[in-house]
């Protein structure tokens, strides 16, 4: 995201140095998928930068702005993270907060990339996408797989109907990291049984 956002406003700008301005990223939630994938992945781009972090938990912020983001302002609440000078919110909240957080941040005139699920409901979601539209502004749902080689290999053989009808699909995926706790209570029964499934096969 931070890349298109970068090229879109050198553009409009007539800026030739692509270099000059980086897009300015705050963080909304920083827990483990902020702090393994959004904040390195941006840190490490040439096209932004973590400005600011928030969390309901300050230290937790502080910790990642120490280990992955110097100079990153902190915050405890969203609304005075909205009012940094920040270009775009990366929403790495729990999912019950991606509906909420991104109409404000979207109502405070900025980009937004919001980690899946984009909503609960699908009123909130076609509410999020008439939002963006109606502020001009991108809001961007992080598949972050859609475009790895092999879910594109896997939708090509679907669509061309190599493998017959789909008639239900599944798909589990983990790591020996995957917590066997909250949201994916159960983890590790699941993916030793669906590994075992597709060996035997």
């Amino acid at each position: 995201m931070c890349d298109r956002l970068h090229n879109d406003r050198n553009q409009q700008q007539g800026n030739k140095n692509m270099s000059e301005e980086k897009v300015r990223v705050g963080i909304a939630g920083c827990g483990k998928i902020a702090r393994t994938g959004h904040v390195p992945g941006i840190q490490s781009s040439d096209a932004g930068t973590v400005s600011a972090l928030c969390d309901t938990d300050i230290n937790r912020a502080k910790a990642l702005r120490d280990d992955q983001a110097p100079g990153a302002e902190v915050f405890s609440s969203l609304d005075d993270m909205l009012q940094a000078e920040i270009d775009a919110v990366c929403i790495c909240t729990p999912n019950n907060l991606h509906y909420p957080m991104t109409m404000k941040a979207l109502e405070a005139g900025l980009h937004v990339l919001c980690d899946k699920p984009i909503a609960a409901e699908l009123p909130e979601a076609t509410r999020m996408v008439e939002a963006a539209k109606d502020a001009g502004k991108t809001l961007h749902i992080n598949q972050s797989l859609r475009y790895h080689p092999m879910f594109v290999t896997i939708a090509q053989l679907i669509n061309e109907g190599a493998i017959g009808e789909l008639i239900h699909l599944r798909c589990i995926r983990g790591a020996p990291q995957t917590p066997d706790r909250g949201w994916s209570k159960g983890a590790s029964k699941e993916l030793k049984s669906d590994i075992r499934t597709c060996v035997d096969s």
